[in-house]
């Protein structure tokens, strides 16, 4: 019979095991409802913005330069804006479902959630 620890400290390992890690993330394992990558085609440092529970201004807790998103939402496009309280004019907006590539970097400071 095993000891509690051992059992426990074998759940430990393999639970971590199967774990994603938390290095630089790409398409295939960045989560979040929406998520904005450095670099163009969704690769580089991610940040992954979670899914609101209603439409409105998602605030991040700090600026994130992106040069490619992908809107996982279904429901909500996503507009992408360099002041925190999503006033002014969007650097973009990404549609429910969709990824893209900008132009240049942009520093995005919040996101609006709403219904198309």
């Amino acid at each position: 019979m095993m000891k509690p620890f051992r059992a426990l400290a074998a759940t430990v390992l393999v639970a971590a095991a199967l774990s994603p890690g938390t290095g630089a993330a790409n398409a295939t394992t960045a989560r979040g409802a929406l998520v904005l990558w450095s670099q163009p085609n969704q690769t580089g440092t991610s940040k992954n913005v979670p899914e609101p529970e209603l439409e409105g201004c998602a605030p991040l807790d700090s600026p994130f330069q992106t040069r490619s998103a992908a809107n996982r939402n279904t429901e909500y496009s996503a507009s992408l804006f360099t002041s925190n309280d999503c006033t002014g004019t969007p650097e973009a907006t990404i549609d429910p479902g969709q990824k893209q590539n900008f132009q240049g970097s942009h520093r995005v400071s919040a996101i609006l959630f709403e219904a198309p």
